[in-house]
C-alpha cells in the first residue's frame, strides 16, 4: 500500500495554523518533509503523516505551563 503524503496546506488545516507557519517549520528543520520538485508558484513539499505525528509529539512534550497557572493565579 502506498503511503499518502500531505501537502503543507493540509498540514496547516490539521494544526490550525497558516501555511506560512508550516513553511517556516520546514525551513527551520523542525518539520521533516520531502522535496518532490518545484511547482509553478511554490516548492512542492510533502509531509509524511508519521513525520507530522512525531512533530506534534515533540511539541506536546515541550509545551510550557503559563507562569500564572504555576503560581495559582489564573487571571
Amino acid at each position: 500500500m502506498t503511503e499518502r503524503l500531505l501537502r503543507p496546506r493540509e498540514v496547516a488545516e490539521i494544526l490550525g495554523v497558516r501555511r506560512e507557519t508550516i513553511y517556516a517549520w520546514i525551513a527551520s528543520g523542525d518539520l521533516k518533509h520531502l522535496d518532490i520538485g518545484s511547482g509553478e508558484r511554490e516548492p512542492r513539499w510533502r509531509i509524511r503523516r508519521e513525520d507530522l505525528d512525531e512533530f506534534i509529539a515533540r511539541r506536546e512534550s515541550h509545551a510550557r505551563i503559563p507562569r500564572r497557572v504555576i503560581r495559582g493565579n489564573t487571571r
